[in-house]
């Protein structure tokens, strides 16, 4: 068998696939090639290239299997698989760096804060932007219009315009278009404490103060830090565990509606009384031209 196999060590074709795949089974080689050295030259070289791609795929099985047993250790116990693609470790290694990544669409801008009792010149300016035009289209020259905002029990702020005149003779047409504009106004929720408010529109716009409207940022702040810095001279008239509203107005006068104690002596004449000496030591900011009034309630505690 060793004589009649020899002359095939000198075969280009088995040197070739003998230097391109030493892990082929010797024995295998030499049966393919003897059978192709015994047909006709003609035939030789398709069947060769066969030959060779059959060799080439089972040498590949027998990689693979031998591979897939050799890594089942390492991977199970931690190694770093390595890529398909590149040949290499994949891990942190093949993960882009922030440094690499190409620049992504800029962010869009921030959504503007939505505007609510607790930043009242944004409110205003939200308010005004959207319906100064209507109300100055109601108006023949010039007007502060009153824009009278109460808190429902839900805290839903509902918008109305006074009719002083009502009564004693009916809506002017000025009257009725700016009622129909105001009634349209929606607003944010009020919080607890604020029961009503009264903005004040002016056609054409007055300039407004900037610490007056830095001070009544939050109607219901500005009034508790003041009542927190007078509390003992308050809470001597009012006693603890109670809430009460408190009315501030132009000139930022502070009073007590009489209708909160009906159920005491004099209709509360003395309590009443108390508290208006306890106003007159008492320093509240101006109102900026916007509030005309508002009332907030303030609870003593235990």
């Amino acid at each position: 068998m060793q004589a009649e196999n020899a002359p095939l060590e000198d075969d280009p074709v088995f040197a070739m696939v003998r230097d391109a795949r030493p892990a082929a089974p010797l024995t295998l080689e030499r049966d393919v090639l003897a059978q192709l050295d015994a047909r006709p030259r003609a035939r030789r070289t398709p069947l060769v290239v066969g030959a060779l791609v059959a060799c080439a795929a089972l040498v590949c099985a027998v990689i693979l299997i031998r591979g897939g047993g050799e890594q089942s250790g390492p991977v199970a116990t931690g190694a770093i698989p390595r890529s398909i693609d590149a040949g290499a470790p994949a891990g942190p290694a093949d993960a882009t760096t922030p440094a690499d990544a190409p620049p992504g669409p800029p962010a869009p801008p921030a959504p503007p804060a939505p505007s609510d009792w607790t930043n009242l010149a944004k409110l205003w300016a939200d308010l005004e932007k959207a319906h100064y035009g209507k109300l100055a289209r109601c108006v023949a020259t010039s007007a502060k219009v009153a824009i009278n905002v109460e808190r429902g029990r839900d805290g839903t702020a509902r918008a109305f315009h006074p009719l002083p005149g009502l009564g004693g003779r009916g809506p002017t047409v000025e009257e009725r278009c700016l009622s129909g504009v105001v009634e349209a106004i929606q607003l944010p929720a009020m919080p607890v404490d604020l029961q009503t408010i009264t903005l004040v529109m002016s056609v054409p716009p007055v300039p407004l103060p900037q610490p007056a409207m830095d001070a009544w940022r939050d109607p219901v702040r500005t009034l508790h830090d003041v009542f927190d810095g007078n509390l003992r001279a308050l809470r001597a008239c009012a006693g603890y565990g109670r809430t009460l509203t408190f009315i501030v107005d132009r000139g930022s006068r502070v009073r007590v509606p009489r209708y909160q104690f009906s159920g005491e002596k004099a209709y509360g004449t003395p309590t009443i009384a108390c508290f208006d000496r306890a106003f007159a030591t008492m320093t509240m900011p101006e109102l900026p031209p916007i509030i005309g009034e508002v009332q907030v309630s303030y609870r003593f505690q235990n």
